[in-house]
């Protein structure tokens, strides 16, 4: 049986830990015309980290559960946040929007940055949708991301 509630305490706590986290391990380095510019401010990060990739998710018409209205504009507008205040560099970005945010697709987007990150990389992953808990037998929760084919009555399967 699916729990069907939402702790709003626990999730301006999560997007307050998630926003700390992503601007803290921001580089703060501007690329323009392919020199990188650094911010005083953040230059220790270069010693930090050699690379920044992103995967970003955002679904708004989903096939089996209702539709969102802002995920596809937030993730868009993370995305162009990290290119242009932060300096990842474009083609270390993945972006996958709407129909394209399939279950294969979201894992493929792991798997190719994964494999191409180094030891010395940063890897920071945005996801704009639906999610939803799943009561364990043996106690406590199992969160899942819902994917635009994913299904509420097959969590496991399908998120």
């Amino acid at each position: 049986m699916l729990k069907q509630y939402i702790n709003m305490d626990m999730v301006k706590k999560y997007i307050k830990i998630c926003c700390s986290i992503a601007i803290f391990t921001s580089s703060g380095i501007a690329i323009e015309d392919g020199e990188k510019s650094v911010n005083d401010k953040f230059k220790f990060i270069q010693d930090i980290y050699s690379e920044s990739w992103a995967l970003i998710i955002g679904i708004n018409d989903y096939q089996n559960v209702p539709p969102l209205s802002y995920a596809e504009k937030d993730a868009v507008d993370i995305k162009n946040l990290l290119q242009d205040q932060y300096g990842f560099k474009k083609a270390n970005i993945t972006t996958i929007l709407n129909e394209d945010a399939t279950k294969a697709n979201i894992l493929k987007g792991f798997n190719d940055i994964l494999t191409q990150a180094k030891k010395k990389d940063r890897v920071l992953v945005y996801y704009a949708g639906h999610g939803d808990t799943y009561e364990l037998p043996s106690g406590g929760d199992m969160g899942f991301l819902i994917p635009v084919d994913g299904d509420k009555e097959s969590l496991y399967l399908s998120s």
